[in-house]
């Protein structure tokens, strides 16, 4: 079988993703291929330096930056570079989630969005991914022989040992035809704390349970304190709190943060769809009943003000709790 390991822009920690993509194909015994849209050739060798990928003999020249900038193009170039694999695999996040089923259609591949499971059945792939807001896995054997994934992160072990049937590929982008004009570049509006919330080993959100706009600031403080993201349910967004960047959940953010720290959250399956991949959960709520508790590793009954200012005291007071989180 013939794989493409997908890197496309917007993906802040490519080592790490691409070692879970690594991993995937070294499970399905794949000759997976690294083809890189948007590095340069320095950049891409010293990626796949690092993660023990081989370099190919020939390196070419990588697809203009302005070209890769417009999405059209990345698809188009995807394409040129992925049509004659049996299974192309794509780090799920904002600019794989944009690639992926576009591309897709235009190789008449299935596509198969957020796995969190790959496994090599002898008689073909099956491919796992979360329904029913984090309830269930469904398992998925497509018909297709070619296939287009989006792997979730950080919920696959990244690849263990050599990479040694992976090699590097950089597409030239002069020997593609490209049947979109680049209009224009603009810099995104997104602010830092939405462009940290999938990366972020430690996320603090509010819920509807804060009450006012105003509880955020409280939200914002032991984010601060604790060098963490900010997040928020669809409550909070629906009531214009918060921008919707930074909403968690199945119509926002999935992350797979080491700590998630829920202030107000009710715990609707929605919300927890996009948590499912915590390490460890803890809840702060009133309502005793709150289904987030059913969640929680550790859950805390009270009013989150007190709460969360003597926590944030103790944090600061004791540096060393700080580093144990």
């Amino acid at each position: 079988m013939k794989g493409a390991l997908l890197i496309p822009p917007g993906v802040t920690d490519a080592e790490a993703a691409l070692s879970e993509l690594i991993a995937v194909a070294q499970r399905v015994a794949c000759e997976a291929e690294l083809v890189s849209l948007h590095l340069d050739q320095a950049a891409a060798v010293q990626l796949a330096t690092t993660v023990g990928v081989a370099q190919a003999a020939t390196l070419l020249k990588p697809l203009d930056a302005t070209l890769a900038s417009y999405p059209d193009n990345l698809v188009v170039a995807a394409v040129a570079a992925c049509k004659d694999a049996d299974l192309v695999l794509i780090p799920a996040g904002p600019g794989g989630d944009e690639l992926a089923p576009r591309l897709a259609f235009r190789l008449g591949a299935a596509f198969i969005g957020n796995c969190i499971k790959v496994e090599d059945e002898g008689t073909g792939v099956a491919f796992g991914r979360s329904i029913c807001g984090g309830r269930a896995i469904e398992i998925v054997r497509p018909e297709r022989s070619k296939v287009v994934i989006t792997l979730a992160r950080k919920r696959l072990d990244p690849a263990k040992g050599s990479a040694a049937t992976s090699t590097l590929r950089i597409i030239d982008s002069s020997t593609i035809v490209f049947n979109q004009p680049v209009l224009g570049e603009r810099e995104s509006t997104s602010d830092d704390t939405a462009r940290r919330l999938t990366q972020s080993r430690i996320v603090v959100a509010g819920g509807r349970g804060l009450g006012t706009a105003d509880g955020f600031k409280v939200v914002n403080e032991l984010a601060a304190t604790l060098g963490a993201a900010v997040g928020a349910s669809r409550a909070a967004v629906d009531a214009g709190w918060v921008p919707h960047s930074i909403q968690v959940g199945q119509t926002g953010k999935v992350i797979a943060p080491d700590v998630y720290i829920a202030i107000g959250i009710s715990g609707a399956p929605q919300h927890v769809a996009g948590i499912v991949g915590a390490k460890l959960v803890i809840a702060i709520n009133s309502d005793e009943q709150a289904p987030i508790f059913q969640w929680a590793h550790l859950g805390i009954v009270d009013d989150y003000r007190p709460v969360v200012a003597e926590l944030i005291t103790a944090l600061r007071n004791n540096s060393s709790k700080m580093e144990a989180l």
